[in-house]
């Protein structure tokens, strides 16, 4: 039996393997290709923030030539007129870089800038000692300080802490429980 299958799905993208309606088998539709500038850029930009630069590029010309060219040597004038403008954008382009590359580690400039440690052993946010002893208070009762609605001040033994209840009001004065502890947040609900 001869195994021939006429598949061809056109709104596939090459390279990908499909299952071909007619055999039920799986078929590759074509071969991978390179990543597609073109497609790239139109997919970043979309298609209105491609037309908005073409057009602004093409009012440009327009108000440095006058006219909309009609031969070769009106194109070349064109150019000619355009120029300045393509230089000064690459010109531009350049100082960004190079402000972006010297202007931290410039002696004037550097006190701008927020240059991260180089130590990467530490973690981001390190626990200090108060906030430490948060997860051994589950369980603790304390009194709610003031009315907490849903979150307020409490005193929980001998020291006063921002908590949040656990989603009623609760009055100023009441009893309370802590019920969890979720980093630096801590739940408390009202004891009867």
């Amino acid at each position: 039996m001869l195994d021939i299958c006429s598949f061809s799905n056109p709104d596939t993208t090459k390279g990908l393997t499909t299952t071909c309606p007619p055999c039920a088998e799986m078929h590759t539709t074509g071969e991978p290709s390179a990543i597609n500038i073109p497609s790239l850029i139109a997919s970043i930009f979309g298609v209105t923030g491609i037309a908005g630069i073409l057009l602004v590029l093409g009012s440009l010309g327009l108000v440095a030539y006058g006219h909309w060219p009609k031969n070769p040597d009106e194109w070349v004038g064109l150019g000619k007129s355009m120029a300045p403008y393509g230089i000064s954008c690459m010109g531009a382009l350049l100082a960004v870089v190079f402000i972006a590359q010297f202007l931290p580690s410039m002696p004037m400039t550097s006190k701008l800038f927020l240059i991260p440690p180089d130590n990467d052993d530490q973690p981001l946010f390190a626990e200090d000692e108060f906030h430490q002893g948060f997860p051994a208070l589950v369980g603790s009762i304390g009194v709610a300080e003031t009315s907490l609605h849903p979150s307020g001040k409490a005193r929980i033994g001998d020291r006063w802490l921002d908590v949040v209840s656990d989603g009623g009001f609760i009055n100023q004065g009441a009893k309370i429980k802590v019920c969890q502890v979720e980093g630096s947040k801590i739940v408390v609900c009202e004891v009867l």
